[in-house]
Protein backbone atom coordinates (compact mmCIF):
# COMPACT_ATOMS: atom_id res chain seq x y z
CA UNK A 1 0.00 0.00 0.00
CA UNK A 2 1.23 3.95 -0.31
CA UNK A 3 2.75 5.19 2.77
CA UNK A 4 0.37 7.24 5.52
CA UNK A 5 2.01 10.68 6.10
CA UNK A 6 2.32 12.24 9.86
CA UNK A 7 1.29 15.60 10.09
CA UNK A 8 4.68 16.97 10.35
CA UNK A 9 5.72 15.36 6.90
CA UNK A 10 2.86 16.74 5.69
CA UNK A 11 3.04 20.07 6.48
CA UNK A 12 6.45 20.23 5.17
CA UNK A 13 5.13 18.86 1.53
CA UNK A 14 2.35 21.27 2.14
CA UNK A 15 4.93 24.79 2.57
CA UNK A 16 4.61 25.79 -1.11
CA UNK A 17 0.28 25.52 -1.14
CA UNK A 18 -2.49 27.97 0.42
CA UNK A 19 -3.76 25.96 2.69
CA UNK A 20 -6.92 26.32 5.59
CA UNK A 21 -4.91 26.13 8.73
CA UNK A 22 -6.97 23.01 9.69
CA UNK A 23 -7.60 20.95 6.72
CA UNK A 24 -4.97 18.32 7.00
CA UNK A 25 -5.74 18.47 10.64
CA UNK A 26 -9.50 17.14 9.93
CA UNK A 27 -8.01 14.94 7.26
CA UNK A 28 -5.98 13.42 9.31
CA UNK A 29 -8.50 12.83 11.82
CA UNK A 30 -11.06 11.71 9.71
CA UNK A 31 -8.54 8.77 8.37
CA UNK A 32 -7.60 8.02 12.34
CA UNK A 33 -11.20 7.71 12.80
CA UNK A 34 -12.23 6.39 9.74
CA UNK A 35 -14.66 9.39 9.49
CA UNK A 36 -16.31 11.35 6.74
CA UNK A 37 -15.96 14.87 4.95
CA UNK A 38 -17.79 17.49 2.93
CA UNK A 39 -15.72 19.11 0.55
CA UNK A 40 -16.14 21.86 -2.00
CA UNK A 41 -13.66 20.72 -4.64
CA UNK A 42 -12.94 23.00 -7.57
CA UNK A 43 -10.92 20.37 -10.85
CA UNK A 44 -8.76 21.98 -12.78
CA UNK A 45 -9.71 23.71 -15.66
CA UNK A 46 -7.69 23.34 -18.65
CA UNK A 47 -7.42 22.24 -22.55
CA UNK A 48 -8.08 18.90 -24.40
CA UNK A 49 -8.25 18.25 -27.66
CA UNK A 50 -7.67 22.41 -28.63
CA UNK A 51 -10.99 22.69 -26.30
CA UNK A 52 -11.17 25.02 -23.49
CA UNK A 53 -12.76 23.62 -20.18
CA UNK A 54 -13.69 25.90 -17.00
CA UNK A 55 -12.99 24.95 -13.80
CA UNK A 56 -15.36 22.73 -11.98
CA UNK A 57 -16.53 22.68 -8.55
CA UNK A 58 -18.46 20.12 -6.80
CA UNK A 59 -19.70 19.44 -3.29
CA UNK A 60 -18.56 16.00 -2.63
CA UNK A 61 -18.93 13.73 0.67
CA UNK A 62 -15.92 11.95 1.05
CA UNK A 63 -13.70 8.78 3.36
CA UNK A 64 -10.56 9.69 3.35
CA UNK A 65 -8.31 6.79 3.61
CA UNK A 66 -5.00 7.76 2.66
CA UNK A 67 -2.46 11.10 2.89
CA UNK A 68 -0.04 11.57 0.25
CA UNK A 69 1.78 15.16 0.65
CA UNK A 70 -0.81 17.52 -1.12
CA UNK A 71 -2.84 14.39 -2.55
CA UNK A 72 -5.65 13.26 -0.83
CA UNK A 73 -7.09 9.67 -1.56
CA UNK A 74 -10.75 9.17 -0.70
CA UNK A 75 -13.53 7.16 -1.27
CA UNK A 76 -15.78 9.91 -2.67
CA UNK A 77 -19.84 9.29 -2.79
CA UNK A 78 -21.00 10.94 -5.77
CA UNK A 79 -18.87 8.86 -7.92
CA UNK A 80 -18.85 5.73 -5.97
CA UNK A 81 -14.71 4.95 -6.02
CA UNK A 82 -11.59 5.93 -4.66
CA UNK A 83 -10.20 9.45 -5.97
CA UNK A 84 -7.39 10.89 -5.46
CA UNK A 85 -8.07 14.70 -4.61
CA UNK A 86 -5.32 17.85 -4.57
CA UNK A 87 -5.50 19.80 -1.14
CA UNK A 88 -5.07 22.80 -2.51
CA UNK A 89 -7.94 22.63 -4.41
CA UNK A 90 -10.38 21.82 -1.61
CA UNK A 91 -12.02 25.37 -0.87
CA UNK A 92 -14.22 24.13 1.67
CA UNK A 93 -14.67 21.54 4.47
CA UNK A 94 -16.08 20.05 6.99
CA UNK A 95 -15.90 17.35 9.53
CA UNK A 96 -18.77 14.90 9.64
Amino acid sequence: GRPRLGARETQASARGAQLDAGLIDAVLAAIRDRGGLSITYASPGGSRDGVKRPAVVTHRRVAPVALRGLWLDALCQLRGELRTFRLDRIREFAEG
